[in-house]
């Protein structure tokens, strides 16, 4: 993150000095991206029972969306991966 907040903060601080803009939009976005606490404990994967439960849910609730759950759930793909597919 911090990478980043530079890449994107420092040209914008250069802009406000030469009156291009009169204020730095990045100014404070570090504290929105924030990582999770070392100590907090991952969330465990769903078991077998849950994960039925939930893609019967979402076939359901909203059918249009179940390929994509169902995707996720049976490949193991992170949602951007996913989302390239189509």
């Amino acid at each position: 993150m911090c990478l980043i907040h530079t890449v994107i903060h420092n040209p914008l601080d250069l802009a406000v000095e030469d009156e291009l803009i009169a204020t730095n939009p990045a100014t404070g976005m570090g504290k929105y991206n924030r990582r999770r606490p070392e100590s907090e404990e991952p969330m465990p994967p769903f078991s077998e029972r849950e994960l039925d439960h939930f893609l019967d849910t979402v076939q359901i609730h909203w059918q249009d969306h179940y390929p994509l759950f169902f995707t996720l759930a049976r490949t193991g793909l992170r949602v951007g991966e996913a989302l390239g597919l189509n």
